[in-house]
Parts: C-alpha cells; structure tokens; sequence
C-alpha cells in the first residue's frame, strides 16, 4: 500500500498557524493536500493535525483521506517529524512491504513530474526508500547518514545568513 502523510501543526514558535497561512490565495495545507490528491499515486493520504478545529476545514474531503489526531507528545515544539513518522507506522500497521510519503506543508514547490518519479521509482521495487535531494547549508547528505547522527529542530537553531 501507498501512504502519505502530511504533518500540520498549528502551534509553530516562529510564526503561528504558518500551515494555513495564505500564498497567492491559497493556503500551504490546501496546496500540499491538493498536490497529494491529484498526484493519484497514493492509496492512504494521513493528514496528522494536532488540534480538533482543524477537521472542520477538511470536511469535504476524499475517502481516501484520514485526518488523524496525533499524540500531544508528537505536537510539542520539540517533537521531531521522525517521531511523527514513526507514530503513523504504529498506529496504521504500516509495514515493510508498504511506502510511506512525507509532504512537508511548508515545501509547497512540487511538481507532477516528481510524484511520477516517486511512483515509477516504486514500481520497479529496486529500493526500499526514496529520499529528495536538494542543496543545503545546514547539514549535508553524508553526515544525515553517519551513526549517531541527530536532526536539531530549525527553531532551536541560531540565525544564519545565507
């Protein structure tokens, strides 16, 4: 089975509700659910929302389409999205001969073309996960590898220039 899951917290220490804040009329959760749902490559779509009035803004929904209610320990300011990712593995049985998609709300810039990847990538069942690359100056791709490695959370992180 294909799952996606799509974080949404409301209570960001930078700038509050910045999942439904609006971009060009549209806000950052509506563009990434949208982007879920007409990429047609996902069987599960697991929006994980950490307060009860969000649910009346997706009522209109798909079948397809779980809002689940995560754990308050996974909604903390200090919660890492591995722990809500690992949450969603427990609480939908999702197992190894399964894919699991995340969808930051925050990276609203996807294309069709990368959801083809991603689906064509699985079809052929030559990997066990997929991974999008880009250039970074936080942290490289060799040392999110190395043993012991441990991702600090952006707002605890001091102000870099670019």
């Amino acid at each position: 089975m294909n799952f996606c899951v799509i974080p949404i917290r409301t209570k960001s220490q930078r700038l509050q509700k910045k999942n439904y804040k609006d971009v060009f009329g549209l806000k950052l959760n509506s563009i990434t659910i949208s982007q879920a749902i007409g990429s047609g490559i996902f069987d599960k779509i697991i929006i994980a929302v950490d307060e009860d009035h969000e649910y009346d803004e997706m009522i209109t929904l798909p079948a397809n389409i779980i809002i689940y209610k995560r754990n308050p320990i996974n909604s903390s300011p200090d919660s890492s999205l591995e722990s809500i990712i690992t949450e969603i593995i427990n609480v939908f049985s999702i197992d190894l001969e399964d894919w699991l998609t995340v969808l930051q709300v925050t990276n609203p810039l996807r294309k069709k073309k990368y959801f083809d990847l991603i689906s064509a990538a699985q079809k052929q069942g030559l990997h066990s996960s997929i991974t999008s690359v880009v250039a970074s100056k936080r942290f490289s791709y060799e040392e999110v590898l190395a043993p012991g490695f441990i991702r600090s959370n952006t707002q605890n992180k001091e102000a870099e220039l670019l």
